[in-house]
């Protein structure tokens, strides 16, 4: 009795493009199909179908998630929660394929547990659940010969290696290496080989971890089990017919002659089985895939053999989380007087313990302070507050961080945008300027004269032209920001923080200064840093400390000076912080080294 039939092997997705077949007997197949009759039939191959993606399902029970991800096909994907460096997973390989006619029933797949540790919220995890070996239209009519998704090894007339489950922090288009992403993997058991003649039935495919059974008769002997550092090897064909593949990093091997079973997937993958053995009479059966290798995460458990299906879970406790709310007081406020920044922190959901901790508040990213939290603004609740009196005149944008505690993670910043007036404003084109009333603001304005402040009010120059001198004395505030001046400035006699330029912690743009500045006798603590000064600097007789940690002395830094840089009767003395001043004429005083 004669026959033909065309078959394929390959990696899974490929494999026989149809089948003719016409015998008598189970011998006459199995002797054909190991002297290699094979025949090109010229039939288009059947395409693998893939399920459509589809995440995992998710519960939540108190303060525990449990994702439950079963097999689909294709990789899903897992976001690890805001707050959460660690899940504890349970993976479970694919089963391997039945063969063809005696029905002998692959390997069983591996189930691993563990904890995976240090992850970082918004993190990607790749979630791959192996499949079992399918018939998808290139196998003999009732074998499972396609290897399963995720790496199970192929045959045609024997059973195909099931699929691995894996988490990887890399997606599956990213290859695989001895150092690759895969946190743990539970292998995939490895396919039944083909029964060649009765009474010699195919042959079982191994557990995951376990070689395959040797065929039945002296057949094809069993593919090798993949282990921690290499796949299996491949079954060797009876009677010296083909051997099965050896596995892979990942990838099961082939079945020997596509009649041995197809070798699990893994860490590494099992091998595949020997081919069938027609030396012999009755004819000797394929050898048995062997199961591939698991990777346990440190301190986890298994493998262990399992017949449950394929899937992955991963389970997580969220720690209770916190909504803050960031306001300020007066909003909005005039410039010189307190500001006062209410940092509220309760609990979502209403209950649990009340926060703890400290609350950081800056301006633009400058800190102002830090404060600690204490019970109010509600049930559970509590509250942090800062009181500031030296924001500048115009708009801020104030923040808060919580820094959390042993039970709330820190959430996201918060922040709120605080306005600062002046209880006057000169804006336009005058004449003149003499500052008057309690705070006195001069905004994108050109002044054809000089602008001058008198005892007890604040003054502020922002982004203008002074076409003359600026003169204050005995006022409370001043800052002078991103102006030019054509004259001369002098300050004497301030109350209150004085700063003429300080692009860093104050926001306070450098100015250019084409004549002499006079800064004296002020006792609330001063900054001069960056300015062009045409002229010389003068800094006597100052005292006090301004609103930041690093005002604790007047800081003269990073200016250019056409003239002399003189400072005498400073206490304490004057600092460049670490940014020399350039000087054309003569240092003197305490800033003979700035």
């Amino acid at each position: 009795m004669t026959f033909s039939l065309s078959v394929a092997g390959g990696r899974p997705g490929s494999g026989v493009s149809g089948y003719r077949t016409g015998w008598a007997g189970r011998r006459g197949r199995a002797l054909a199909v190991a002297a290699g009759v094979f025949c090109a039939a010229g039939i288009t191959p059947v395409a693998l179908s893939v399920p459509a993606h589809a995440q995992g399902t998710c519960t939540t029970s108190g303060s525990t998630t449990t994702c439950t991800f079963a097999f689909t096909g294709a990789e899903q994907t897992f976001t690890v929660p805001n707050g959460v460096t660690q899940v504890d997973v349970t993976a479970i390989g694919a089963a391997g394929g039945l063969e063809g006619l005696g029905h002998a029933s692959g390997g069983r797949g591996a189930q691993v547990s563990g904890t995976l540790t240090g992850l970082s919220g918004g993190q990607t995890l790749y979630v791959e659940v192996g499949g079992t070996a399918t018939n998808n239209g290139s196998c003999y009519p009732t074998s499972q010969c396609t290897g399963g998704f995720n790496g199970g090894g192929n045959t045609h007339f024997g059973g195909g290696g099931g699929g691995a489950s894996d988490i990887r922090t890399q997606p599956r288009t990213v290859p695989l290496t001895t150092t690759d992403s895969r946190l743990v993997v539970a292998a995939g058991g490895g396919g039944a080989g083909e029964a060649a003649q009765n009474p010699c039935p195919g042959s079982p495919g191994g557990d995951a971890g376990q070689p395959g059974a040797d065929g039945a008769c002296s057949g094809g002997t069993g593919g090798g089990a993949g282990t921690a550092t290499q796949g299996g090897a491949g079954g060797a064909g009876g009677g010296g017919t083909p051997s099965g593949t050896p596995g892979t990093l990942g990838t099961g091997g082939n079945g020997g002659l596509n009649t041995g079973g197809g070798g699990g997937a893994g860490f590494y993958g099992g091998g595949g089985g020997g081919n069938i053995n027609p030396s012999t009479s009755p004819a000797g059966s394929g050898g048995g895939g062997g199961g591939g290798s698991s990777l346990v995460p440190v301190g986890g458990t298994g493998p262990t053999v399992t017949s449950a299906a394929a899937s992955i879970t991963i389970s997580y406790i969220s720690q209770p989380t916190v909504t803050t709310t960031l306001t300020t007081s007066p909003n909005p406020s005039l410039f010189g007087h307190p500001v006062t920044l209410t940092d509220t922190v309760c609990p979502n959901g209403g209950t649990g313990p009340t926060p703890t901790g400290t609350v950081t508040f800056t301006d633009a990213g400058a800190t102002l302070g830090t404060a600690p939290l204490s019970p109010g603004g509600g049930d559970h609740c509590a509250q942090a507050q800062l009181t500031w009196s030296n924001l500048l005149p115009g708009s801020h944008t104030l923040t808060a961080q919580y820094s959390g505690d042993t039970t709330y993670p820190a959430p996201a910043l918060e922040s709120a945008t605080q306005t600062v007036n002046c209880t006057r404003t000169v804006t336009g084109s005058v004449a003149s300027v003499i500052a008057t009333g309690e705070s006195t603001c001069v905004l994108g304005a050109t002044v054809g004269g000089s602008v001058s402040a008198g005892a007890g009010t604040a003054l502020f120059i922002g982004n203008s032209t002074v076409q003359g001198s600026v003169f204050s004395f005995g006022s409370t505030l001043v800052g002078v920001c991103g102006t030019t001046v054509t004259g001369s400035l002098a300050v004497g006699g301030a109350s209150r923080f004085v700063v003429i330029g300080d692009p860093g912690d104050d926001h306070c743009a450098a100015n250019q200064i084409q004549s002499s500045v006079r800064l004296s006798n002020n006792t609330g603590g001063l900054e001069a840093v960056g300015n062009h000064i045409g002229g010389s600097l003068m800094v006597t007789g100052n005292t006090g400390t301004g609103p930041f940690p690093e005002d604790n002395r007047p800081e003269i830094e990073g200016n250019t000076i056409g003239g002399s840089l003189a400072c005498f009767g400073n206490t304490p003395p004057p600092t460049n912080d670490g940014h020399p001043n350039t000087v054309t004429g003569v240092r003197g005083g305490q800033c003979s080294t700035l």
